[in-house]
């Protein structure tokens, strides 16, 4: 059960595993790259008697660099989720999403906790649930709430929106989930 809430949490919103922490660090390697081939150049063209703006020469080259890196990690197939044929088995075989490890330990912490499970667990599903009412229904949940209640269902909506009072046994998770994943 937290297998598939983890995956449904770590791969709903489309993840490719591109995150600002890494995304900031491939700034920090293309900026600094930049400043060697800058300082290159400017050594090259100095006993030309060329000048360029330094610092505009430092920012083309990283703007470039980026830009490279960009396109050639977009064009690299990203591995498909491998899950295992037998659905009894609860544990997927091949794991391209290290997310859904930190789900399942997320998941294992909140149980028995509401308000932990409330923060950590319940508002990820609603982001989730409100982003596909979106894409697929075209309404918000916060604007539409008797739109998305009748999508929805009394049940899945009680969940999103009501204030949790204790973390849903396994039973009741597992029909929220089917609920989730026909929307």
């Amino acid at each position: 059960m937290r297998t598939r809430i983890a995956r449904l949490l770590a791969g709903g919103l489309t993840f490719t595993g591109y995150t600002p922490a890494w995304l900031a660090g491939q700034a920090g390697v293309a900026g600094g790259l930049a400043l060697v081939i800058s300082t290159v150049i400017a050594a090259v063209l100095l006993p030309a008697q060329l000048y360029l703006e330094f610092w505009q020469m430092w920012l083309l080259i990283t703007a470039g660099l980026l830009m490279l890196w960009t396109a050639w990690t977009l064009r690299e197939p990203q591995p498909p989720l491998d899950l295992s044929a037998d659905p009894s088995q609860s544990e997927p075989t091949h794991r391209p999403y290290a997310q859904v490890d930190r789900w399942e330990r997320r998941l294992s912490v909140t149980s028995g906790d509401p308000e932990w499970y409330t923060r950590v667990v319940r508002d990820r599903m609603t982001e989730l649930v409100a982003e596909r009412l979106r894409q697929r229904h075209g309404f918000r949940l916060a604007t539409d709430p008797q739109r998305a209640r009748a999508v929805l269902g009394e049940e899945l909506f009680g969940f999103l929106t009501e204030p949790v009072t204790t973390t849903p046994d396994p039973a009741r998770l597992d029909r929220l989930l089917t609920r989730i994943e026909e929307i």
